[in-house]
């Protein structure tokens, strides 16, 4: 494959991923629609923006991209972005409607046995060669 349609294919996806994340980084849930929804209700984003969730998201942003290089190879800016997040949204934000994760379950599920329609299988197999099809293009991209 030419460099250039792989470029273009990772860049792509790239620009998605970044426009479905601007709700979250807003304080908003994500639109129903996918990328179109996003940009159609975008003023509505924007306008409605949640203060305490927007000042985190812009914390998390600088300490990625503004962590000295000499701390970056002892402890990756995500764990630090990660943590001092948290550490702020339960000290500053305590009182403040922000959504949380919440609690994790401890402890193994039950055990169920899936069942299944055809239709279910074949778009199963559908998408699962979709992302085998995807992650070889990815691959090549390293290669």
């Amino acid at each position: 494959m030419p460099y250039s349609v792989i470029s273009g294919f990772m860049s792509g996806i790239g620009v998605i991923l970044i426009i479905l994340q601007i709700a979250p980084f807003v304080g908003q849930p994500n639109p129903k629609g996918g990328v179109l929804g996003m940009v159609q209700n975008l003023p509505q984003l924007l306008s409605n923006i949640n203060p305490a969730e927007a000042t985190l998201g812009i914390l998390t942003l600088a300490i990625i991209f503004f962590m000295p290089a000499k701390v970056k190879r002892i402890v990756p800016p995500q764990l630090v972005a990660l943590i001092v997040g948290t550490v702020v949204s339960l000290t500053v934000f305590g009182n403040t409607d922000i959504r949380r994760i919440g609690e994790i379950p401890v402890g193994l599920p039950t055990i169920q046995m899936p069942t299944f329609t055809s239709g279910q299988v074949t778009v199963m197999l559908i998408d699962g060669v979709m992302l085998g099809i995807l992650g070889c293009i990815d691959t090549l991209l390293t290669a």
